[in-house]
Order: structure tokens, then sequence, then C-alpha cells
């Protein structure tokens, strides 16, 4: 009867760890996303904001030229945004790939850890009731001898 070895208990432990990093990476990279789609979805909709203002009013050309530089920089700004959107979004599900690698791995070391727990206790329930039969058997002899 052997006890589970604490190298099974330390590789649980460190695979939690692990698991739990990866989960906060791929959280604070989703949430970093989500800021991106949000960032993104103002700029869209600043150039359709100017014009609103801007319809129905008298403006000289140079307003007008300087509105259209403005959308000009805005969609430039929103080409750059969806760049880096389309690399954070490859980075996030890179990092839920990697949260759910750790996940299995914790899941694999946790089995391991139960099934060698659970075998210890067989053996020692098994090696209790062993004693308790012997001792069962010793009294009744002993018993049978008065």
């Amino acid at each position: 009867m052997k006890k589970p070895t604490k190298a099974l208990k330390t590789l649980l432990w460190v695979r939690e760890l692990k698991e739990t990093q990866a989960q906060q990476e791929f959280q604070r990279a989703q949430q970093a996303l989500m800021e991106l789609k949000e960032m993104l979805k103002d700029i869209t909709e600043k150039p359709k904001e100017i014009f609103h203002k801007m319809e129905g009013k008298t403006l000289s050309g140079a307003d007008v030229q300087l509105f259209y530089h403005y959308v000009e920089q805005l969609l430039e700004e929103k080409e750059r945004i969806e760049g880096i959107l389309s690399r954070k979004s490859k980075d996030v599900e890179e990092l839920r790939k990697k949260a759910l690698k750790a996940y299995q791995k914790r899941r694999v070391a946790e089995v391991l850890w139960n099934r060698a727990k659970e075998k210890y206790l067989k053996e020692l329930l098994e090696s209790e009731m062993k004693t308790v039969e012997d001792i069962v058997i010793v009294r009744r002899r002993h018993h049978e001898n008065f």
C-alpha cells in the first residue's frame, strides 16, 4: 500500500497554475479585442455623424475641404484598426487554444491524482477490513476456548 506520490500532487498544482495563467491571458486578450471592436465601431460611425451635421448647412470650400481631410483620416484609422483587429483575432484564437490545452493537461493530471488517491484509499480500506477480520477471528477462537 503506497501513498500517492507528491509528484502527482505537484504536477496537478503546476497544471492548475498554468491553466489559470492561460485563462487570464485569454481573457485579457479577449477584452482588448472587444475594446478594439468598439473603437472600430465608433470610428465607422464618425463620418456618418459629420455628414449629418453638415447636411442642410451652407459651408465654405475651406470647411468642406477640412471635413473631407478629417473623414479621410478617420477612414485611414479605420483601416489601420481593422488590420490590428485581424491580427488580434488570430492572437485571441491562439490563446484560446492554449487555454484549452492547459485545461486538458490539468484534467489529465487531476484524473491521475484521483486514480492514485482512490487506489490508495481502496488498499487502505482492504487492509483495515483484513485487520478487523483477523481481530474477529482471534476473538472467536478466544471465546471458543473458554
